[in-house]
């Protein structure tokens, strides 16, 4: 067999439940041209057999069975018995998409200046349920910010010469010694972030981040104070850290109450906000929805304007709250329009829960296939809705994995819902493709102007025709 041209490194330890399926979604990419070190660092389940099994029938994979020394050097070990010139790292209960190899590859072939190339990811359950889009995925990579946020997360493709170059992982890094190797890359070579979800990310109860969350904190902080002193910044600035705890309230068996899960500290000051921030936090919404802090200005934003009449593109945390606003007479009237068919089928759920839904009107629109100045573009099929004047049209779909500039048809193919004094408010402005999709709109309306941006979470971007 000729050398390959991607390492693929899986380390191993106790993963049976999972690593079958893992190895299957390497073996299923659209791209061939690797190999698949499987390093068993000591399980006592039947991780190695599983392993060897797979092994026995497709020549790619190799399989080495070492004493238990810990993830690091098992990292170490295993790229040190692998010779391909890109190096990739999969988690042994984590699955890669069908053509992420493909992609990656691609966009190391194609640019000699990037040494490393990271992908977005989505997190699923012990089920292969996808849960939602990764959150770090929205952080904008920089060298600068990835001092403070490990956005560089999965999945990664990166030249062996540049993992060389800083001297691969540290082994006194027994975690976060990604978060330690990428920030060593980051300032030898540029990385490319190409916003694809090609990797699912497990998250259980027996993952490192849920049963080691403090030490790797605290390898985290230390990660980031050597990068200050390679950079030279340990003399101007000092790190200051804050651990902030996590509590979830479960209900109690044959309650009936929704679970409320507050990662952070949310301001209370009215019935309202207290309303917001349940709506946001229950269950599944919380993982697509706007966050407590967005809705909150939304509100505000709605009332202090007087604004009667809503189109929402994209259901969720928010359609409740238009709802509440509905039945306490601040608004009119709210369409929300829904692609997914699951997603419009929970959200009506929640309505019916509240007792809301004659509230709301919540439309399923499949997309289709439209035209906007010639060129095709996926979006919602309007054909079943009348139009009507909107106050406001706030955009928060569909997500940004459909189509380049996905959110871009909105103003052009809900025309007929604009008027003069129309409002339109965009989420995650914060990303590179929804500021250009600003400004596109800016070049396409003469009579849309950018009147503020919020810095909440991924940014809020408010316009408003004249």
């Amino acid at each position: 067999m000729s050398q390959p041209l991607v390492s693929i490194i899986t380390t191993v330890r106790n993963r049976e439940q999972y690593l079958s399926e893992t190895i299957e979604s390497v073996l299923s990419q659209s791209y061939s041209n690797f190999e698949l070190l499987i390093w068993d660092d000591g399980s006592t389940d039947d991780s190695i057999e599983i392993a060897r099994h797979y092994a026995a029938q497709d020549k790619r994979i190799r399989v080495v069975a070492a004493t238990h020394h810990g993830r690091v050097r098992a990292l170490i070990g295993g790229i040190l018995q692998t010779t391909g010139q890109y190096i990739g790292l999969v988690d042994s209960d984590d699955l890669l998409a069908i053509t992420a190899l493909e992609e990656t590859v691609a966009v190391l072939e194609t640019n000699v200046r990037i040494g490393l190339v990271y992908t977005d990811y989505q997190t699923i359950n012990e089920r292969n349920q996808i849960l939602g889009y990764g959150k770090r995925c929205q952080i904008p990579y920089s060298k600068e910010a990835l001092l403070l946020s490990f956005m560089v997360f999965h999945f990664r493709l990166m030249r062996r010469s540049v993992y060389k170059q800083v001297g691969g992982f540290d082994d006194r890094f027994p975690l976060a010694q990604d978060y330690d190797l990428c920030l060593k890359l980051s300032e030898i070579t540029e990385v490319s972030h190409l916003q694809r979800p090609l990797y699912y990310y497990r998250v259980h109860d027996d993952c490192v981040s849920s049963q080691k969350s403090i030490e790797q904190i605290l390898c985290s902080k230390q990660a980031i104070e050597n990068a200050m002193q390679r950079r030279g910044l340990a003399q101007q600035y000092e790190l200051q850290m804050r651990v902030q705890a996590h509590f979830n309230l479960l209900p109690q068996s044959g309650a009936g109450a929704p679970s409320l899960d507050f990662a952070q500290p949310v301001e209370i000051d009215s019935a309202k906000i207290q309303r917001i921030a349940a709506t946001t936090h229950s269950s599944k919404l919380n993982l697509w929805a706007l966050s407590a802090e967005a809705l909150k200005c939304i509100t505000q934003f709605i009332e202090s304007h007087q604004l009667r009449t809503v189109v929402e593109v994209g259901s969720g945390a928010s359609t409740v709250v238009l709802a509440e606003l509905k039945q306490e007479g601040t608004i009119d009237r709210s369409i929300t329009l829904e692609h997914d068919a699951y997603w419009y089928q929970d959200t009506v759920q929640r309505l019916q829960q509240k007792n809301l839904l004659d509230r709301a009107e919540v439309v399923h629109c499949p997309l289709h296939v439209q035209s906007i100045n010639g060129d095709p573009s996926l979006w919602y099929n309007l054909s079943e809705i009348t139009p009507l004047a909107a106050d406001l049209i706030l955009v928060d779909g569909p997500p940004h994995t459909i189509q380049p500039f996905a959110r871009y048809p909105a103003p052009h193919l809900l025309h007929s819902f604009i008027r003069p004094g129309t409002w339109l408010i965009l989420d995650d402005y914060h990303r590179d493709a929804e500021r250009e999709t600003v400004k596109r709109w800016l070049t396409d309306f003469p009579t849309l102007r950018l009147v503020e941006v919020m810095a909440i979470n991924t940014g809020l971007a408010i316009l408003q025709f004249s």
